[in-house]
C-alpha cells in the first residue's frame, strides 16, 4: 500500500514537473526576440495640453482642467501590457491592449508642483511566453513658478526661468538662484555699456583726426597748386583791383543821381 501511494505521489510530481518543462520550452527564443522588440517599441512621452482659450469666460474654472501635462504611450501591442508606478503617490495602474485608442494610451497628470518620476513596467501576456520584459523611465517636471514673470522677464534664457523644470529645489531656492543670476545679468550690462561708450568715443576720436588730417592736406594741396603760383596771385590780384573799381562806380553813380 505504502508502495502504491508513493508510486502515485512520485508520478503526480513528475506530470507537474514536465508541465512545467513543457511550458518554458514553448518560449522559444524567435518568440522572446519577438516580444522583446514590441516592447522595446513602445514610445513613452509627456506632452503639455493647452485649451486655456476654450475655458468658459464667464464663470469660475480648475485651470488644471484645461492647462495641464499628459503622458502618452503608444505602439502597445495585443500581446504585451503595462503596469505604471510613480514615486509621487506609490499608485499603480496597469494598462493593455483594451485600453488603446487610436494607438495611444493617455492619462493626465494632476499636480503642478512637484517633479515625478514613473516606471513603466512591461510584461507578456502570451499565453506561451508571460513574463517581464523591460522597464522604462519617464521623470515629469514641474510647472515653474516664475516663467514669464518678474526678472525672468529679463533673464529667459537662464535655465530656471523656463515653463518647466525637473529640479527638487523649493520655489525659495529656485528665487534666490534668479536672483543671483539677474544681478550677473546687469553687471555683464554694465559692462557692455562701458564697452561700447569706449568704442564709440574712440571712433569719434579717429572720425575727428581723419578730418583734420584731410582739411590739412587739403590745405596744403591748394597752397602748393594755387597759392604758390606768382600767376595765380597775379590774377587774383587784378579780380580784385577790377572788383574795387566797379564797386566805386556804382557808388559815385549813385552820389551823381542824388545831385540831380
Amino acid at each position: 500500500m505504502k508502495k502504491t501511494f508513493k508510486y502515485g505521489l512520485f508520478s503526480i510530481l513528475c506530470f507537474v514537473i514536465s508541465l512545467s518543462i513543457s511550458k518554458a520550452d514553448t518560449c522559444s527564443y524567435k518568440e522572446q526576440s519577438r516580444l522583446n522588440k514590441e516592447a522595446s517599441n513602445i514610445n513613452i512621452k509627456y506632452e503639455l495640453v493647452d485649451n486655456l482659450k476654450n475655458a468658459p469666460k464667464d464663470q469660475g474654472y480648475i485651470t488644471n482642467d484645461y492647462y495641464y501635462l499628459q503622458v502618452l504611450l503608444s505602439n502597445l501591442s495585443e500581446d504585451l501590457m503595462v503596469v505604471v508606478t510613480n514615486d509621487y503617490d506609490n499608485k499603480q495602474v496597469t494598462y493593455n491592449y483594451a485600453d488603446v485608442v487610436d494607438d495611444i494610451i493617455s492619462f493626465k497628470i494632476n499636480t503642478y508642483s512637484k517633479v515625478i518620476k514613473y516606471n513603466f513596467t512591461i510584461y507578456s501576456t502570451s499565453a506561451t511566453c508571460n513574463k517581464k520584459l523591460l522597464t522604462k523611465h519617464l521623470t515629469i517636471p514641474k510647472f515653474n513658478t516664475y516663467y514669464n514673470t518678474g526678472l525672468c522677464l529679463k533673464i529667459p534664457e537662464y535655465k530656471y526661468c523656463q515653463r518647466f523644470l525637473t529640479t527638487t529645489m523649493s520655489d525659495e531656492k529656485i528665487a534666490e538662484k534668479i536672483n543671483e543670476e539677474y544681478k550677473v545679468y546687469i553687471q555683464n550690462k554694465k559692462e557692455e555699456k562701458k564697452e561700447n561708450s569706449i568704442w564709440k568715443n574712440l571712433i569719434i576720436g579717429i572720425g575727428i583726426l581723419v578730418l583734420i588730417g584731410g582739411l590739412v592736406l587739403g590745405g596744403y594741396v591748394v597752397y602748393k597748386k594755387y597759392i604758390s603760383k606768382k600767376e595765380f596771385q597775379k590774377k587774383l590780384k587784378n579780380f580784385w583791383q577790377k572788383l574795387s573799381q566797379e564797386i566805386k562806380k556804382v557808388f559815385d553813380k549813385g552820389g551823381n543821381n542824388e545831385k540831380k
